[in-house]
């Protein structure tokens, strides 16, 4: 999810690629850079993906997405199990569930990374992903069942603000930002959770929804008032309304336990919602234009280049999906 600035695809409008016919491009591989591939945003023609395994994080050239380059990749020694990237100003901020971090990397140089700060703390352990709004990243951790605001007004010396722990959160996975609400998918509470976050000094719980249907919640994209999550036991994706984000409640939920089995990433563009299933190794097309009946468009699978699909990232008419079996990052034409 791949969890980056508001302004990312994830919070989307009514027009978009039709995903009626989805196409695999190109694939590249790495067991040195992309091992274990788990988190990926983009800045213009590059992608930053972070891998838990090799402790990395790689720059690809997307500029040709029927030729993915790797360009370079950073390991930091303190980077023990990298999760998630979000990218503003070009700074990748990476989260480390192991090290309990928010490690800030320079990207300027796609070519030449490295490391500015790295914010450790005990409240950050299990930092599994966050989302950025203006100068807070806000960072979930599932091991502490807990929402973090930290200050990067200064990349380099980054400050927390505040943290609020929930038994709402138990299990914390997924995070989406709209307006002054962050949004939590949380795995083990099997919930949607909507967190003020209008006083990053001060975050208020405002409410929690859950559902036989978010059975194991891993990710959320949000388009216009309502929200998607993708759940991995309950192989679905489930559309809530948040027109009053104190006071949400499911609109319906569309299930298939062999294309959607093991759904972990969502992303949306205009009207059709692109849904990562890590246990079928294939990427589902949903038609969302009627949130109260979701329609399946296409399925493209592909257990060699995408094995375990863990993120992905839109841009134009092009999905890239990072997979942790296969090291990889894939370029799917989503027209």
């Amino acid at each position: 999810m791949r969890r980056g600035i508001v302004a990312s695809s994830q919070v989307q409008g009514p027009s978009g690629p039709s995903g009626e016919n989805l196409i695999l491009l190109d694939s590249y591989s790495s067991s040195i850079s992309l091992d274990g591939a788990n988190g990926i945003d983009i800045s213009g023609d590059v992608a930053i993906v972070a891998s838990w395994r090799s402790d990395t994080v790689t720059s690809m050239d997307i500029s040709d997405p029927n030729n993915l380059v790797e360009i370079s990749y950073y390991k930091a020694g303190n980077m023990t199990n990298s999760n998630s990237v979000s990218i503003k100003n070009n700074v990748a901020y990476i989260t480390d569930s192991n090290i309990k971090s928010l490690i800030s990397i320079d990207i300027s140089d796609p070519s030449n990374m490295y490391e500015l700060d790295s914010y450790i703390s005990d409240i950050l352990n299990g930092a599994v992903n966050s989302a950025i709004s203006g100068d807070i990243a806000y960072v979930i951790s599932s091991s502490t069942d807990s929402i973090t605001s930290i200050d990067i007004s200064d990349p380099s010396n980054m400050s927390e603000l505040d943290s609020y722990i929930s038994t709402n959160l138990d299990g914390a996975y997924g995070i989406t930002i709209s307006g002054n609400v962050a949004y939590v998918a949380s795995l083990s509470a099997d919930s949607i959770t909507s967190i003020d976050i209008s006083n990053p000094n001060n975050l208020v719980e405002l409410d929690s929804y859950t559902s036989v249907n978010l059975n194991s919640a891993r990710d959320i994209s949000i388009s216009g008032n309502v929200a998607y999550v993708v759940s991995s036991l309950a192989d679905s994706i489930t559309s809530i309304d948040i027109s009053d984000p104190s006071n949400m409640f499911e609109i319906s939920s569309y299930k298939n336990s062999t294309t959607l089995n093991g759904s972990r990433s969502i992303e949306i563009s205009g009207s059709v919602a692109y849904v990562g299933a890590y246990d079928n190794d294939s990427l589902t097309s949903i038609d969302i234009s009627d949130p109260s009946n979701m329609i399946e468009l296409d399925n493209l699978y592909d257990a060699t280049n995408f094995n375990s699909i863990r993120n992905m990232a839109l841009l134009g008419n092009v999905a890239y999906v990072v997979s942790n079996d296969s090291d990889s990052i894939t370029s799917i034409d989503i027209t």
